[in-house]
């Protein structure tokens, strides 16, 4: 069991190190040293010390760096332990002392480069005691923060190459010829004729000591009331420092319980409400009397939402002490607290998201602020009202600060998912299950996601073969799994109405793509493809608007541009279809041949001759209107020019440009011609009711 706890305050102290660490790379030199006083408390190591010392020559508190420093090189000499003493010893102007920390570093390792430098601006500086320290302060800029690496490296050096004895002699080693270098510096003594007769040949001055005695620190007590006068002037990043190290020099459990109380406060209004709640429980283990830690603990655990915890802890504090500041409140935020979190989970039951919302906002603004768990039903239940833009910027705040959040990951994943974001959404979640592998909303997530990619899939491998109505079913169950807002619906919508359209179901084609628009309105290939059916369907004035919201949705120049030349054709489909058909007046295919054409003119030609249409006035008047439509369609369709023309559209779409249509004379074949005057008597185009009054029918009026 001791085993254990000492394994598992090694860790502890060890995480602290690394926050510290990634504290200072960061430039946050105060929560850099918070993190590491408190891995101090939770274990000495010389490479803590080290790291301190560090950050306080960076604040510019040299004789605490100096302090952190020493201690460092009596728990383990080490090279960078002597740096750092003499780093903070000529920042102090103390150039004798730095000068043999150099000396004595440089016995343990004789090529250190970084010690080396040292030594030689510690030798300048003895000799020009006024000189700027500026180079000193440029120095520690410079410093590389390796300090674990390198005591690494010292370590390995220490157990592999020696022992504790040949550092020892190597110290003494160094004292001695420090001792022999400051006899070399001294002045050589004046000429004996310039010696007065009655005096003394000047004594030598005593061989410095290796460091003089650092200034005595100040005691917890003092480091409580400094804290204590910064924590009332708010500010409360630099109260931490002086709190930990009160913690730190605490002489019992119940004096460091007191400390660890005032240092959770000042955690609590930097809004860290997680090692604010650390302390207090800390406290309260140390010192069980004490009603204070377990107030202090009540108040924390309400903040992170945990809100039984938090009753037991405030009752705890009551049964010690009844009047305990701040109890009693608490205990009534707590019920309050109970009373909003039930609400808000009735409604999310009952699917009544736009209630939940307010209910956990009022929660977290007024009692639990710091609480992950009721952050994330509220961003759960955002997340069912389509505000995903939103939630997905809460999630992703919520990682910067802990990029272990399996909730966090699984709402960024879900924003994701919903924004088309397929590969990512799953990523997400594998992450937060492998955080938590028991998270039930990522779970489902997942395998909701792969459930309809599954089946989007499947449906475009039925498409690509040919099955479509095989298509159509996979496509309608992915439909049936996926969220009504979710963009993957526009998706299937539009692959569903591409397979309806192969199939010539274009009315079920164009409800796809208005389902499909409903969802995302930007999603251009929706409009193209209901544009396309109802091109298909001739309803042209409905696919030219569709290309005009084409043209001005479409993300890009290029989009635009094909927009508006689909709209023009759809322009042109709809004159062509205006017009007459001429291969329907001649009864024939758009596919026939000339001698097919030229066949079916005289068979329709005879059919509506006005001669033979003559019975009545009116029949007669619609077989001269219908013989004058086959003569045109005979001569469009009998000239390869004019018939490559119209199949085309060419005159059209001059006429769509405004230039008027390239008409040609109507005429009739002389063969025709022939073949109706021999039929007609040699009357060419006269006869029956249709005559003139001279017998002849005007010439003009046939004239094709």
């Amino acid at each position: 069991m001791a085993a254990a706890g000492e394994e598992a305050s090694t860790n502890h102290a060890e995480s602290l190190r690394n926050e510290g660490n990634a504290h200072f790379k960061h430039g946050d030199l105060r929560k850099a040293l918070d993190s590491f006083s408190r891995s101090l408390f939770a274990q000495e190591s010389h490479l803590t010390r080290a790291n301190r010392s560090l950050v306080y020559h960076k604040l510019g508190e040299h004789a605490n760096a100096l302090k952190d420093a020493q201690r460092a090189i009596v728990i383990k000499p080490t090279p960078k332990g002597y740096y750092r003493v003499a780093s903070a010893l000529l920042a102090l102007n103390r150039y004798m002392e730095a000068l043999s920390a150099c000396t004595d570093g440089l016995a343990l390792k004789p090529d250190d480069a970084e010690l080396l430098t040292l030594r030689t601006k510690a030798e300048e500086g003895t000799r020009s005691a006024g000189a700027d320290s500026d180079d000193d302060d440029e120095d520690a800029d410079n410093d590389v923060y390796d300090d674990d690496d390198d005591d690494d490296d010292d370590d390995d050096d220490d157990d592999d190459d020696e022992d504790e004895e040949v550092a020892a002699e190597r110290l003494a080693a160094a004292s001695a010829a420090r001792a022999q270098a400051f006899e070399r510096r001294k002045p050589p003594p004046p000429p004996m004729s310039m010696v007065p007769p009655a005096s003394k040949p000047p004594a030598s001055p005593p061989v410095p000591p290796p460091f003089a005695p650092p200034p005595p620190p100040p005691s917890a007590s003092d480091c409580k009331e400094r804290g204590n006068t910064l924590y009332k002037a708010r500010q409360y990043e630099q109260s931490l420092s002086w709190y930990s190290q009160a913690v730190e020099g605490a002489t019992d459990d119940k004096e460091k319980a007191v400390y660890l109380c005032n240092r959770s406060a000042a955690l609590v209004m930097l809004s860290r409400a997680s090692d604010a709640a650390d302390d207090a429980s800390r406290a309260s283990k140390l010192d069980p009397t004490s009603p204070k830690a377990y107030a202090r603990l009540g108040k924390c655990l309400l903040q992170l939402g945990k809100l039984s915890e938090a009753r037991l802890a405030l009752i705890r504090a009551s049964e010690l002490a009844a009047d305990t500041p701040g109890v009693a409140s608490d205990l009534q935020s707590i019920k309050l607290a109970e009373a909003l979190a039930e609400e808000a989970a009735a409604h999310t039951t009952a699917c009544e998201y736009a209630k939940a919302v307010p209910l956990y906002a009022l929660l977290l603004s007024r009692y639990c602020a710091h609480s992950d768990e009721f952050k994330f039903r509220e961003l759960d239940a955002i997340v069912h009202l389509g505000r995903y833009d939103e939630v997905l910027s809460q999630a992703t705040a919520m990682l910067r600060r802990s990029m272990d959040s399996p909730n966090a990951l699984y709402l960024r994943g879900r924003c994701m998912f919903h924004n088309g974001q397929i590969d990512a959404a799953l990523k997400h979640t594998a992450e937060a299950l492998r955080l938590d592998p028991d998270h039930a909303p990522a779970k489902g997530l997942r395998h909701e996601i792969k459930a309809i990619v599954s089946q989007k899939d499947a449906g475009n491998d039925a498409f690509k073969r040919g099955d479509l109505a095989e298509a159509v079913r996979c496509y309608t169950a992915a439909l049936a799994l996926a969220g009504e807002r979710d963009i993957i619906r526009a998706t299937l919508h539009v692959n569903r109405a591409t397979a309806h359209a192969r199939a010539s179901q274009h009315d079920a084609a164009i409800a796809d793509c208005t389902d499909a628009l409903a969802v995302d309105a930007r999603n251009v290939k929706a409009i193209l493809r209901r544009a396309a059916c109802h091109l298909e369907l001739r309803q042209y004035d409905k696919a030219i608007e569709d290309y005009d919201l084409a043209a001005d949705r479409a993300p890009d120049e290029q989009g635009q541009k094909s927009a508006r030349e689909l709209k023009r054709k759809a322009k042109l489909e709809k004159l062509k279809a205006s017009r007459i058909d001429h291969y329907k007046v001649l009864e024939v295919d758009k596919s026939a041949s000339a001698v097919e054409i030229k066949k079916a003119y005289r068979r329709m030609a005879l059919r509506w001759h006005p001669d033979k249409n003559s019975a009545t006035t009116a029949e007669h008047t619609a077989a001269e209107a219908k013989f004058k439509e086959v003569n045109e369609a005979y001569d469009v369709l009998s000239d390869a020019a004019k018939k490559e023309r119209y199949d085309s559209g060419v005159d059209l779409e001059a006429e769509l440009d405004g230039h008027g249509g390239h008409g040609g004379r109507s005429h009739m074949d002389p063969e025709m011609y022939n073949m109706f005057r021999s039929f007609m008597g040699g009357q060419a185009g006269g006869g029956g009711a249709g005559r003139s009054r001279g017998g002849r029918m005007p010439r003009s009026q046939y004239d094709f």
